[in-house]
């Protein structure tokens, strides 16, 4: 039993998204505040403005919780670093994963500004 175990996944068929190997690909996306700004406003529905832009990414994540008050307004230069985080689960590939948190990352720093710019805190 130890044997079967401990043996790692091994591919059978020609490519990792055929369903042998790994049975999970994971990705946990960190989301950033934008630098190019010095203050952002957290909107008060991110994620639902972040998976409404990315319909093809919401059945994936398994987890999505915020660090920073919805409504607040955070710095690149005091706290935390981080607004949000989003953990992803797919079984077609990593690379399926690494796309999604591409994407994750791209759409919420557009979100982060266009709140931004509609809230006044331009910078």
């Amino acid at each position: 039993r130890f044997r079967a175990l401990s043996a790692p996944f091994a591919y059978s068929r020609p490519g990792p998204g055929d369903g042998d190997g790994a049975q999970w690909w994971t990705a946990h996306c960190m989301v950033p505040i934008p630098t190019h700004r010095a203050q952002v406003r957290v909107p008060e529905d991110f994620f639902d403005k972040l998976f409404a832009a990315l319909p093809d990414v919401r059945p994936h994540v398994t987890r999505a919780e915020m660090y920073s008050a919805p409504g607040s307004v955070v710095s690149t230069t005091a706290g935390t670093g981080w607004i949000a985080y989003v953990l992803l689960g797919t079984r077609t590939s990593r690379a399926h994963a690494l796309a999604m948190y591409r994407q994750i990352a791209e759409t919420s720093k557009k979100v982060l500004d266009a709140h931004s710019h509609d809230s006044g805190y331009e910078s």
